[in-house]
């Protein structure tokens, strides 16, 4: 659930008149349809979905393009596309109703849940040395826990690729735990952000505050409340032809992207 947008699906967010003083009119719906046409037309992008609403009325939701260049599938409104890093602030969103109910608050520890992580130590200056504070749920939030990605040259960093983390053959949450625990933060916690596993932690307290896998605590609390029927982690059968292509820009030319 770790990635940024790539190239297939550009825009798909609300635009707020209120905040930004927009009053819409026929001249900049064409602005809009002018604009994204030549990005598809350009083949910066195989396909754009835009919504702008204007003090909550949509004042213009289309899509342009495809969801499939080989095939030259159209892209509808309702076609299926992959949100990557906007898994995020959903994770964080859940995070904070199982705050509400009392279950767990932004300054507690997150060591009772992860007590894999009693031995957790900071690497400084060549050395890995005890932590100062706690690791708190408000850390794991706001990136300021201490751990990272793997995208660095910094030792941490490489000491995250060698451990292959993400590879597939990490199954599951507590294997994915296990091995974090064995390495070292980056900072001490709260002393800087980094951005980082943490919200992929956010989604594993979840499951252990719950009782249940991410994927069916979004749904029953998050997705069908709101709605969100098409949202999930796998995409069914049934809508697999909704499901656009994803597509990268390499050298100016865009080709499939495996993930």
């Amino acid at each position: 659930m770790l990635k940024t947008f790539r190239l297939l699906l550009c825009l798909l967010f609300l635009l707020s008149g209120s905040l930004l003083g927009i009053s819409f009119n026929s001249e900049k719906i064409q602005t809009i349809d002018s604009t994204l046409q030549e990005w598809v037309d350009s083949e910066k992008y195989a396909g754009i979905i835009n919504l702008t609403s204007v003090d909550g009325i949509i004042e213009h939701f289309k899509a342009y393009g495809y969801s499939d260049l080989d095939s030259k599938r159209k892209l509808k409104k309702n076609s299926i596309v992959r949100i990557y890093s906007m898994t995020k602030p959903i994770v964080s969103v859940a995070l904070m109703q199982l705050i509400e109910k009392g279950e767990v608050a932004l300054e507690d520890s997150i060591l009772p849940y992860f007590p894999e992580f009693k031995d957790l130590k900071v690497y400084q200056a060549g050395k890995q040395v005890a932590l100062k504070h706690p690791i708190t749920v408000r850390h794991l939030m706001t990136h300021t826990a201490g751990f990272s990605y793997g995208w660095s040259e910094h030792p941490v960093d490489a000491a995250y690729r060698e451990a292959n983390m993400f590879s597939f053959m990490i199954k599951d949450s507590d294997t994915f735990v296990r091995t974090i625990a064995k390495l070292p933060l980056i900072y001490q916690p709260g002393e800087k952000w980094h951005y980082s596993i943490a919200v992929d932690l956010q989604g594993i307290l979840i499951e252990r505050l719950s009782g249940m896998s991410l994927d069916r605590y979004l749904d029953k609390h998050f997705f069908k409340p709101l709605s969100m029927l098409d949202t999930g982690f796998y995409v069914p059968k049934s809508k697999k032809k909704r499901f656009t292509t994803n597509y990268k820009n390499i050298e100016n030319t865009l080709a499939v992207e495996d993930s």
